[in-house]
Order: C-alpha cells, then sequence, then structure tokens
C-alpha cells in the first residue's frame, strides 16, 4: 500500500477526499428523507384534493430531494373525480415542492405541486365543472393552500389529442386571498390561446360565495381579445349572478372602409413560424367594441340562468339574452325526428356587424333578429323523382 501511494498520490488523495463526501450525501439523504417524510405532504396534497371532489393515486411510493428546492417526487401521478375509474389528469412524475420552514421546523405545508407533460381528459374536467353548480345548500369554497404548475401538457377529448403544449400556474384558494390563473395552449393549426383569471373569493353574509374584483382576459394569437372586470356572487345550484364590464378586440369584424388596413401588431406571444411568414396585407382591421355589458342572471321560478349581452361599437351591435343551459334541449328538437316540430329559443334579441370576414365566410351589412315567436318552419318532402316513381311500381 506504501509503494502503491507513492507511486499515484494523486490518485489516493482523490479517494480520501471522496470517501467523506460520499459519506455526507447518503447521511444528508437519510437526514432528508427523515426530515420530510414523504408520506406526510402525500396525505396532506390528498386530503387538500379531496376538498374539490378529487382522487390521488400515485404508482410508487414517493421520494424526497433537495435540490433546487426541498419536494417529494411523485411516480405515476394520476387524479381522477370522486368515483370515477377514468383519470383527469395523469403524468409520469410530479414534485410537491415544500417551503423550507416545513424542512427545518417539521410542519407539514405545500407551496406548489409541478407537474411535467400532464394529460388531461377534457370530458372529465367537465364533469368537475358540472357537478359544482348543481350542489344543493350553500356552496362551500374548498381551501387548497398548495399552488399548481403544469408545463407541456396535451388536453384530450375522447382519447384523441385537441390541445398541445398546455401551461397552467395558479395560487393557492383560499376565502379573503386573491386566486390567480394564467393558462396557454396550442391549437393544432398553430395559434396560441391565453387566459388569465383573478379574483379574491369570500363567504357573503347569507351564506353565498362573493367573488370581487374578477379580472378576466382571454385572447388567440392573431385573433379576439376579451377583457371584462366586475364580481359575481353564489348561492348554490343555479343560484349564481354576475356583472361584467369590458372590451373586446377583433380582427375578424371590421368596417368595409378600412379591412384593407392593418395597425401595427400589439406586443403579445411570437407566432409560429408558419403564421409569421404568412403576408398580413389581406388581414382585416383590428375592430374594437368600445362596450362589453355581460350579466349573468340566476334561475328563478323555472327560468333557467340567462345571460344578458350588449356589445356596443363602431362597427358591431349586439342586444341579446341567452340561455346556456337551454342550448342542449332546444338542438336535440331541432335535430330529432320530427321536423315540423318546434322548439323555443334559448336566445332572444338582435345583433348587427357592418362586415364580417371569417375566411370561409365573409358578409357586409349582416343583421339577426331572434324571439321566442320564431321557430324553424316546416320542411316538406320534395315530390318523388320518375325514377323514384319508376322504382315505387314494381
Amino acid at each position: 500500500m506504501a509503494a502503491s501511494f507513492r507511486q499515484h498520490p494523486v490518485r489516493w488523495i482523490l479517494v480520501a477526499l471522496a470517501l467523506p463526501v460520499l459519506g455526507l450525501i447518503i447521511a444528508a439523504g437519510i437526514i432528508v428523507h427523515a426530515l420530510l417524510q414523504p408520506e406526510r405532504f402525500t396525505a396532506l396534497l390528498k386530503d387538500n384534493l379531496a376538498n374539490a371532489g378529487l382522487a390521488l393515486t400515485l404508482s410508487a411510493p414517493a421520494e424526497p430531494t433537495l435540490f433546487p428546492h426541498p419536494a417529494v417526487r411523485l411516480e405515476g401521478f394520476q387524479l381522477s373525480n370522486a368515483g370515477s375509474g377514468t383519470p383527469l389528469l395523469q403524468a409520469r412524475d410530479a414534485r410537491i415542492v415544500v417551503p423550507w420552514r416545513a424542512l427545518l421546523h417539521g410542519e407539514a405545508a405545500i407551496e406548489r405541486v409541478e407537474v411535467s407533460a400532464p394529460h388531461i381528459d377534457l370530458g372529465e374536467l367537465q364533469m368537475l365543472f358540472a357537478r359544482l353548480p348543481h350542489t344543493r345548500g350553500a356552496p362551500q369554497l374548498p381551501r387548497i393552500e398548495a399552488g399548481m404548475r403544469m408545463t407541456d401538457g396535451t388536453i384530450m377529448r375522447g382519447g384523441s389529442p385537441l390541445l398541445f403544449d398546455f401551461d397552467l400556474d395558479t395560487g393557492p384558494l383560499a376565502p379573503g386571498r386573491q386566486f390567480g390563473l394564467d393558462a396557454s395552449a396550442r391549437t393544432g393549426a398553430g395559434k396560441r390561446i391565453t387566459l388569465a383569471l383573478s379574483t379574491v373569493p369570500a363567504s357573503g353574509r347569507d351564506g353565498a360565495l362573493v367573488f370581487d374584483k374578477i379580472a378576466l382576459m382571454l385572447g388567440q394569437q392573431g385573433g379576439a381579445r376579451l377583457r371584462l372586470d366586475g364580481q359575481a356572487t353564489w348561492h348554490g345550484g343555479a343560484d349564481f349572478a354576475a356583472q361584467l364590464r369590458g372590451t373586446l378586440t377583433h380582427p375578424m369584424l371590421a368596417p368595409a372602409s378600412t379591412a384593407t388596413s392593418l395597425p401595427p401588431r400589439s406586443s403579445g406571444p411570437p407566432a409560429p413560424a408558419s403564421a409569421a411568414s404568412a403576408p398580413e396585407s389581406s388581414a382585416p382591421a383590428i375592430s374594437v367594441t368600445d362596450a362589453v355589458v355581460m350579466d349573468i342572471l340566476p334561475a328563478q321560478s323555472g327560468t333557467p340562468m340567462t345571460v344578458a349581452l350588449k356589445l356596443d361599437g363602431a362597427d358591431a351591435h349586439v342586444d341579446a339574452r341567452v340561455q346556456p343551459g337551454a342550448f342542449a334541449d332546444w338542438w336535440k328538437r331541432i335535430i330529432g325526428p320530427a321536423p315540423g316540430s318546434t322548439a323555443p329559443l334559448p336566445f332572444t334579441g338582435s345583433a348587427s356587424v357592418q362586415a364580417l370576414d371569417l375566411g370561409w365566410l365573409q358578409a357586409k351589412g349582416l343583421h339577426i333578429e331572434a324571439g321566442p315567436d320564431l321557430a324553424p318552419a316546416a320542411t316538406t318532402a320534395p315530390p318523388p323523382s320518375p325514377s323514384a316513381k319508376a322504382a315505387g311500381g314494381h
């Protein structure tokens, strides 16, 4: 050994230094596992999700990690609606990010949940949202202390991808605290869709949930941008009311006199290569609707929830009342086996557009009137052709 040390002193020095470092790494792993106790945080996450009607399952026990932040790694991460056999969200792995105070003081607290490349089932997500408005009694706001971050996700419908590169970032959800949500995704055509929502939820004196300081922004790359601000209250069931005001910017609604001019593109997400290389000289002008008024009226005495919508702009005017919950029944009657049957329209009002350019649909001076006395025209079968008469004689 002495001869080997004399021949290779550097090698032995490196071995002497590596042994304590390896020992420190092993000791740190044991200490981190003892301090984090992954089962505590998975149990806490399951309780938080259960308050929102979601069940969490894992394919393997959680593992602790220390860098870059204290976290618990979850393998085979899967979320499902309570009682459903189809996962709402599934991913290969996820991380429960833990604040340093939880590591140093032994607290069971979660800062956020990070999910990479998740697959989200839109049908199960719609079932989750559809269940919320139909709960009986006073509504309860689920308290979720952890935020959530998703990156590079895919939104599925019926097993087929619908949206790509889905990103989501939310803060904690608790009464009296501002809740924020930012989301974006890419369509199959390469267009980027963005959504931003912030509000302050709280419990009202009459048992209702109050959503104050609502700020909603929805936009599509190269398309419409909607901004709404206001407040809403929910007493449970379909007893939901909201008052929202804002503006709409839409390139598809353009005055005929300016349809060939396009102002400079506003700052926003970069366009994909295919869109950036396309000429924009033929694109319609940006149209700004000066006032958007949206009032949601709660269901009362047999009348379903109604959305009263008003748009007042230089090139478009809309004054309509829509019953979203009645559309499904109306459409079933329209395409039903009795073509002459009447079905009450789930919307009333009027809409006027000076110029409309959707690419596949172009119109000028478009005006629409809808009322309860309007019904689909009864269809009559055309007279049989001579060939049909001849076939019927055999």
